[in-house]
């Protein structure tokens, strides 16, 4: 997901470049209106569309509540970790405060239901790769 969101603000940071430029390009062929008509329109004409646009591109939209999500995934991910450790000492208060925490955890995520999330294999192998050396050299877990 960080990833992803990384991706989402170099294209967000891209598309208010190219309104920048073209609305000072826009400015500057002004000058050149009457040699170059065509181009000043062209200019204006894509900094408009990409004005008018950008708040449609589902990913770009939802790239604010993006972030929260991931934020909220890394603090449930600590979370579960922590009631793991906890599990070795007293398994019957760790069932006890699992069931809570996946409730609060499924309650907190469905309001995240309409967010577009890209899915691409390449990441989702890489992030597979991650968790299982992380379980493998925390816990000694291998999937």
């Amino acid at each position: 997901m960080a990833k992803f969101n990384s991706m989402l603000r170099n294209i967000d940071l891209a598309l208010n470049f190219i309104v920048a430029f073209t609305t000072s390009a826009s400015v500057a062929s002004w000058v050149i209106w009457k040699d170059l008509h065509v181009l000043w329109i062209a200019i204006v004409g894509a900094a408009q569309f990409v004005v008018a646009t950008k708040p449609f591109y589902p990913y770009l939209r939802d790239q604010k509540r993006m972030v929260e999500l991931q934020l909220l995934h890394n603090r449930f991910s600590f979370d579960y970790e922590n009631l793991w450790r906890k599990s070795a000492e007293d398994a019957e208060n760790a069932k006890i405060e699992f069931d809570k925490l996946r409730e609060t955890h499924f309650k907190l995520f469905e309001h995240f239901q309409d967010v577009n999330v890209l899915e691409i294999e390449r990441w989702r192998a890489s992030a597979r790769k991650e968790r299982n050396a992380y379980l493998k050299i925390n816990y000694e877990i291998t999937i």
